[in-house]
């Protein structure tokens, strides 16, 4: 399944969100962000410059 269909899909669309090309998260998983990266515990996901303002209104 591709990103678009899966966030369709899913119940509750304001618990993800999409950062990049090849990633969603869940945004109750974020531990800390940048505007280059999120990260989820000690993973660090890329953000792209097209997904950043996904990111605005995501306070820790």
């Amino acid at each position: 399944m591709n990103i678009g269909k899966f966030l369709y899909h899913v119940p509750d669309k304001l618990e993800y969100v999409h950062v990049h090309r090849f990633y969603i998260v869940r945004i109750d998983k974020i531990t800390s962000k940048s505007k280059s990266e999120v990260c989820i515990g000690d993973l660090k996901i890329p953000v792209s410059q097209s997904f950043l303002s996904n990111l605005k209104g995501i306070h820790f």
